[in-house]
């Protein structure tokens, strides 16, 4: 009997969602140019209702059994079309398996089963995307796409990957709203050279951003939602030359901010959350020559490859916070990971707290060199365990050259020896 009762309450839940599901509401305009193929695109809805824009009633595409497996079909469009303007209208009322929807506009990734093409695609009009739930590559390669709505229905979606993956002339701002499902914006704007600004919710079950803006070169403004559940920020903003600040909540996940900011050349400003996972902040802000304050919580010491993390940021002024480094383990580290991390920042005042107050792990080979090189300004006091034998701190670093070449402004710059970068004593 209980068995019994069991079975219809989860018949009773299935049934509240099928008829609470919304579909999809999409109004896409395209320009047909000469050469241009059919406008065709893929879907795994099970009913989809499409207006082709061309004069002729809608077409309505069902799928062959209700509950037929799950696969995406290509819906191309029934006649070849003159060039001009049309206004194409997707509608999905109804269908099963709503939460593996997915809908293609643009060029899938080589090896996928199937493709979908609408390269002719130049503004998307509207965007309710219901219960979508798989966006990934929905405008891929969508080369000519200009302009984009801001989305309305993204609740349900859950996986954004390459999502306007080379949209190059995708301008303006792109709103997504929340995503409170998604846990995949891999690859989401790689190659929007043209957009000027990104604007996401809350990401509460996001696990990788890896690639999110790589190559966003005109990417001014980017907002982002609290990420606690992100691993993954490694080339997130790689090459956003016009980006100004960026600003991220806690990251209580992320192990690696790998090349994060590389080549972000007009960031001024960088805050970071508390990053307790983080272990890698490979050349995080690596030439970022107008960044001027640095604020980020890396504390907990897992920092073990750092190489050329503020590498040649001329302007930095200020580090706050703190970004622990230790040695990976007993006599196991790299004989690279802690070189040249602030080389270059002339403009730096403030001795940043990042080495290990209690030193590395006694046998491990750590090479500090060029840490703090041409760092003019730095104030301070540098630690003496780094080369007095006599404190129990003290591990032999393996290649200390030029770890304080010309910070005179240190307090004990006097004392540092000369293979560190110190006075040379005569």
């Amino acid at each position: 009997m209980m068995l019994r009762s069991r079975t219809l309450q989860c018949l009773t839940r299935r049934a509240q969602r099928y008829r609470e599901w919304r579909g999809w509401d999409i109004v896409l305009e395209i320009e047909q140019r000469d050469g241009d193929p059919r406008p065709a695109f893929a879907s795994s809805g099970s009913a989809d209702l499409v207006d082709w824009g061309d004069g002729e009633p809608p077409v309505q595409y069902t799928r062959s059994a209700p509950g037929a497996p799950l696969a995406s079909t290509v819906r191309t469009a029934p006649h070849d079309y003159a060039p001009g303007t049309y206004i194409i209208k997707i509608r999905v009322e109804r269908g099963y398996y709503h939460t593996q929807k997915r809908l293609i506009l643009g060029a899938l990734n080589t090896g996928d089963t199937y493709t979908a093409k609408m390269p002719q695609l130049a503004r998307v009009l509207k965007l309710d995307l219901g219960e979508v739930a798989d966006s990934q590559n929905m405008f891929n390669k969508c080369a000519r796409l200009e302009e984009c709505c801001q989305a309305s229905g993204t609740r349900g979606l859950r996986n954004a990957a390459n999502m306007f993956y080379l949209c190059y002339r995708l301008g303006g701002a792109l709103t997504l709203g929340d995503l409170p499902a998604c846990t995949n914006c891999t690859y989401m704007c790689n190659g929007c050279a043209s957009l000027v600004s990104l604007t996401l919710g809350d990401l509460p079950a996001c696990t990788t951003c890896a690639y999110m803006c790589y190559g966003c070169a005109s990417l001014v403004s980017l907002t982002l939602g609290d990420l606690p559940a992100c691993t993954n920020c490694a080339y997130m903003c790689y090459g956003c030359a016009s980006l100004v600040s960026l600003a991220l909540g806690d990251l209580p996940a992320c192990t690696t901010c790998y090349q994060m900011c590389n080549g972000c050349a007009s960031l001024v400003s960088l805050t970071l959350g508390d990053l307790p996972a983080c272990t890698n902040i490979y050349r995080m802000c690596y030439q970022c020559y107008n960044l001027e304050e640095v604020e980020m919580h890396a504390d907990e010491g897992l920092i073990y490859a750092a190489n050329d993390a503020f590498n040649e940021c001329s302007s930095l002024r200020r580090f706050t916070g703190s970004a622990r480094l230790r040695a990976s383990g007993e006599g196991t580290a790299s004989s690279e990971k802690f070189t040249s991390i602030f080389s270059g920042c002339r403009r730096l005042e403030n001795f940043p707290d990042i080495l290990p107050p209690d030193g590395f792990v006694h046998g491990a080979q750590v090479t500090l060199q060029n840490f703090f090189n041409n760092c003019q300004l730095l104030r301070g006091t540098a630690p003496s365990w780094l080369w007095d034998t006599t404190d129990p701190r003290y591990t032999a670093i393996t290649t200390p050259t030029g770890m304080f070449n010309s910070c005179f402004m240190l307090a004990n710059y006097a004392d540092i020896p000369a293979t560190y970068g110190g006075r040379v004593k005569f």
